[in-house]
């Protein structure tokens, strides 16, 4: 509960710098209602003194989907132990699988005092709408000015509190006023603009057709007005609207939209003011409320508009227009852009940071940091992040700089603390519900994000993905072009590999007159050895000649299992000397190994090898032809003079 919540120890924790820190949590923060409450809190917080952490991200109303459960893994990458207050915006949430892990991370971590905004949350400091009498006010208004006495309602969805609190001062407003209240003239909503469509069907099926709807929020209000006039009736004439919230398309809206009012920049200084009381040491109420007031516009029939209203709605309208067409065109040619990128590091050159809002001073894309390096990091389904990040693109005062790797839980590189007062934005990165990282982004607090940050954020989750899967495909190519020309047993190239590197080295060094080794090795009596002891020691003796060739290397040859018992190397670059030292290496290493293995039988090879004359027009297969003949010649002396060459 609140008192449990005291003001000993946790308020000398001080992260960032050294300065008291505020986490808000808020979703879809280009939405007009968030972008007033965090502007507000930003410009208190930094008078204050105080940082403001912002971690928001974005959801589509109505849905359960994998993107948003790689959304709302926001949750997880908030520092709970270290803050000095916590505000929660729940009527952002549009999930309450969402709004029950939040729960759970704060009762597990957060000690610290819980601001709840627009919801009365026991234990915490509740700043709350008096909202008692708005919905009332709306159906009096229509009742008693416009003498309507078929008054609708488009609620919310009824397991909402919201929702279920407007529905029963409608329904008590219609009481008190003698009204009937029939079943049909409740409709079911979302609180989103897509189900507006069923419900302007449901209305306008009506035996006795309503004469007017009060919504349960303006998203819905206008979507409706919408639909009613693609079905050809007129709104306020044929039917009257109201709304609730007061959003910013409520008077650009046409006909404007009559709605209730709160002071969204009122809560944000209430709840601003309830927690520096509570850090100086002193006592705050467990509930503010802020009052609400009816806005009379034309969608109830009223002709409150002047020109001057129409005017800076059309003028809206325009401008937002304008700013569509212009994300499109910047998310299209980023996009494309973001094709052409082949490694991680390289997507801050093409992402226009210029052209986003809300960006206004720094940004650092944050990935998960792993031992070698290498981004994206594979990715982590949610919840969580990785324990380390490092910003793969990192601007202070939008300059290019250099970042080092830090502690996920510090939220930033050590190069971007700065000594004043922080607002900084966080955002996750992600491909549906898999993790990538997150996004901090720091502002002066006078300019939010709007609808083109989302998609852009989008862009850069799927480019990282993408990066990621070409990265995985490109490995996966590498190993089966391995296994296209390695020998499996031996693990040097096979025929098909030491033919085609062999012929580019060789080309290679008659472009530049450079000498070349071409050495053919034929292990002695591999019919023997699998015979007598079986083809495990067979297999044995053919990897140790595969050790003694890469042992007498100098990292300038191409080695490789040509046939059953049969080896070659190419050398670049190779004199006459060069080729007796390799052969010497090679011997030795065969000499130490029959010394050392205590085998009934030793391992033993004959060999031939050519150095070539650039001047000589004598093609690769020709010279191994030469080192071929030599082998032989050498193995038939030698089992004149030994015997079986692989006795002991």
């Amino acid at each position: 509960d609140v008192e449990s919540r005291g003001l000993g120890d946790v308020y000398k924790r001080q992260m960032l710098n050294g300065r008291k820190t505020i986490g808000i949590i808020l979703f879809d923060i280009t939405g007009y209602y968030q972008q007033q409450l965090v502007h507000t809190l930003s410009k208190t917080a930094s008078k204050c003194g105080y940082n403001l952490l912002t971690f928001s991200a974005f959801t589509i109303y109505g849905s359960d989907t994998k993107n948003a459960a790689g959304e709302y893994n926001i949750l997880h990458l908030i520092p709970y132990e270290q803050l000095d207050a916590l505000i929660v915006c729940h009527d952002t949430f549009n999930s309450n699988e969402a709004v029950e892990e939040l729960w759970k991370l704060v009762t597990e971590r957060c000690q610290a005092p819980i601001i709840s905004i627009r919801k009365k949350v026991n234990g915490c400091y509740n700043i709350l709408v008096e909202d008692t009498d708005a919905i009332p006010a709306l159906v009096r208004h229509f009742h008693d000015v416009h003498h309507f006495d078929r008054i609708a309602f488009m609620s919310g969805p009824y397991n909402h509190p919201d929702a279920i609190f407007r529905l029963e001062k409608y329904k008590e407003a219609m009481a008190e006023l003698g009204l009937d209240c029939p079943e049909e003239y409740i409709f079911e909503g979302n609180f989103w603009r897509d189900c507006a469509l069923d419900a302007a069907k449901h209305f306008m099926s009506l035996k006795k057709r309503p004469q007017a709807i009060v919504c349960a929020n303006d998203y819905m209000a206008l979507s409706l007005c919408k639909e009613l006039t693609l079905q050809g009736y007129s709104v306020p004439h044929d039917i009257a609207i109201s709304g609730f919230d007061d959003v910013r398309d409520a008077r650009a809206n046409v006909p404007p939209l009559t709605t209730c009012y709160v002071s969204v920049p009122d809560m944000a200084k209430k709840a601003m003011e309830t927690i520096d009381t509570l850090l100086n040491g002193k006592e705050a109420p467990a509930c503010t409320f802020v009052p609400t007031k009816i806005i009379i516009r034309n969608s109830c029939g009223c002709e409150s508009s002047t020109m001057k209203d129409l005017s800076l709605s059309r003028m809206y309208e325009v401008e937002f227009m304008e700013q569509l067409i212009n994300h499109n065109a910047h998310n299209t040619f980023v996009s494309i852009s973001l094709e052409n990128i082949t490694s991680a590091e390289d997507i801050g050159d093409y992402l226009r940071l210029e052209d986003v809002p809300g960006i206004t001073r720094d940004f650092y894309l944050c990935l998960g940091s792993h031992g070698n390096g290498a981004y994206p990091q594979v990715k982590k389904k949610a919840p969580g992040f990785a324990k380390r990040s490092h910003s793969i693109y990192s601007l202070r005062d939008l300059n290019p700089i250099a970042t080092s790797s830090f502690e996920t839980k510090k939220l930033l590189p050590p190069e971007a603390i700065r000594e004043e007062p922080m607002t900084v934005f966080f955002f996750p990165i992600h491909y549906l519900e898999y993790n990538l990282g997150y996004v901090a982004a720091t502002s002066n607090g006078e300019e939010a994000q709007d609808t083109l940050f989302h998609s852009w954020l989008s862009l850069i989750g799927n480019t990282l993905e993408n990066l990621r899967i070409r990265a995985k495909n490109q490995a996966l190519l590498e190993k089966l072009n391995m296994l296209y020309h390695e020998d499996f047993l031996t693990k040097l190239y096979n025929r098909r590999g030491f033919e085609q590197f062999s012929d580019e080295e060789f080309a290679e060094s008659k472009k530049h007159n450079i000498k070349t080794m071409t050495l053919s090795i034929d292990m002695d009596n591999l019919k023997y050895i699998n015979d007598v002891y079986g083809h495990s020691h067979g297999d044995l003796a053919l990897q140790t000649i595969a050790d003694a060739m890469r042992q007498a290397c100098s990292g300038c040859e191409i080695c490789a299992r040509i046939g059953g018992d049969e080896f070659a190397v190419f050398g670049y670059d190779y004199s006459e000397e060069k080729a007796k030292q390799y052969t010497e290496n090679f011997l030795q290493y065969l000499k130490d190994f029959n010394a050392q293995s205590n085998l009934p039988y030793c391992v033993n090879a004959s060999f031939g090898y050519t150095i070539s004359d650039p001047s000589l027009s004598i093609s690769r297969e020709n010279y191994m032809k030469i080192s071929d003949d030599l082998l032989y010649q050498n193995k038939r002396k030698r089992k004149e003079k030994y015997g079986n060459l692989s006795q002991r």
